[in-house]
């Protein structure tokens, strides 16, 4: 009896390990018109999740068993199935598989972007010819373009700096220093006021003589 067992035990494991017969099955995928190399094709062993890609070469490398199906698999080409022949007593299996191209005709299709004859003469003459690189630089560096571009940009420290030392300087200007101006919102100039300004009340008095405001009717 016991015997027995032990026989049965190792026919099972006879049939086990013939069903797992692993194989390392390698391949170089090429094009059947050039024999060049067919790169990033797809190879699935099918109803399986096992599957890789070959490389810039055309070349693969996958473990299989015996009486697998692979699907071959790139754009541009037609899908090919490989079965894995029953038999095999090497571990390993080298194979080179030729894709044939995959090729679509389509119906021929004429584009004309223009609806008529006049239109398109009517296109070809308002063509304006593309500015070159001196041109571009020309108009990027105009200097109203860059008084415009700059105008919105934030000032910095010595720019504040430089607009306060202006401002100080122009009220300074204004009757030997006196501070008989205002500096209105939006604006850092300063206004002088000729309301506080005596000779402009002299200038007014002056003028009120010699009949300058009187109408002319």
């Amino acid at each position: 009896m016991i015997l027995l067992t032990i026989l049965a035990f190792q026919s099972s494991l006879f049939g086990q390990e013939k069903q797992h017969h692993l194989i390392q099955f390698s391949g170089l995928i090429v094009s059947s018109d050039t024999s060049f190399p067919v790169p990033n094709a797809h190879i699935r062993i099918k109803n399986t999740r096992w599957g890789t890609i070959s490389n810039a070469e055309g070349f693969f490398s996958i473990v299989v068993r015996e009486n697998d199906t692979l699907s071959v698999s790139c754009v541009g080409f037609r899908n090919k199935l490989i079965v894995i022949p029953p038999g095999i007593n090497q571990p390993s299996l080298t194979m080179v598989i030729p894709m044939y191209a995959d090729t679509i005709t389509f119906a021929e299709t004429v584009v004309y972007p223009w609806p008529s004859k006049d239109k398109f003469r009517q296109a070809f003459l308002e063509i304006q010819p593309e500015a070159t690189l001196e041109d571009l630089a020309k108009k990027n560096l105009n200097p109203a373009t860059l008084m415009a571009l700059s105008a919105g940009l934030p000032k910095d420290g010595p720019e504040q700096q430089h607009i306060a030392l202006n401002n100080m300087a122009k009220s300074a200007g204004y009757l030997g220093g006196q501070t008989n101006y205002a500096i209105f919102p939006g604006s850092n100039i300063p206004v002088p006021l000729s309301l506080l300004n005596p000779f402009a009340w002299a200038e007014l008095i002056k003028a009120i003589r010699e009949g300058k405001f009187k109408s002319k009717d």
